[in-house]
């Protein structure tokens, strides 16, 4: 039980780290749909640090666990940007450090993503596997948020052509 509970802990430790870092880009990313993005992460890392809490209690107590859901729905970068995006200035070229900070998103995130697929791998309790493997797939879905908001900065126009099939006209 011991191991468990140290291995929720780092996962703890790993969101809560995450959690303090998009809190800050947040504050300081200069672009608004970057902004919306890190603000969502915020929140979405919070929800994760909340149902660790709530397995390391449950497993703490000796209690038995059947099911711990995770989120609501899956993240959809079309929904997430289409209220932001008829904010924005297409115009507007993102800032490099704004870019750098989407950049070390993906990072964090490809390595809760890795972290906890290999405790998946790692243990034969059935719900830790279900439970491990759900969480690395949300951090996917925050790794593609991520990477779509990043494409999006980097050129609107082939992002919108990817993602809508059309193109937006700058002139």
């Amino acid at each position: 039980m011991k191991d468990k509970l140290k291995i929720l802990e780092e996962a703890i430790n790993m969101e809560v780290a995450g959690k303090e870092y998009y809190s800050e880009c947040a504050k300081k990313i200069k672009n608004i749909l970057g902004k919306k993005i890190f603000e969502k992460l915020v929140e979405y890392e919070d929800n994760h640090i909340v149902k660790i809490k709530e397995v390391y209690q449950k497993i703490s107590n000796d209690e038995k666990i059947d099911t711990i859901i995770l989120s609501e729905k899956h993240l959809d970068s079309k929904n997430i940007f289409k209220d932001e995006l008829k904010m924005i200035d297409k115009n507007i070229i993102p800032d490099a450090s704004d870019l750098d900070a989407l950049k070390e998103g993906m990072r964090l995130e490809d390595k809760s993503e890795t972290y906890y697929t290999k405790l998946a791998k790692e243990t034969d309790d059935p719900f830790e596997k279900r439970f491990y493997l759900a969480l690395a797939f949300e951090e996917k879905e925050h790794y593609m948020l991520l990477f779509d908001t990043y494409q999006y900065l980097k050129n609107p126009s082939l992002w919108f052509f990817e993602k809508e099939g059309e193109t937006l006209d700058v002139y």
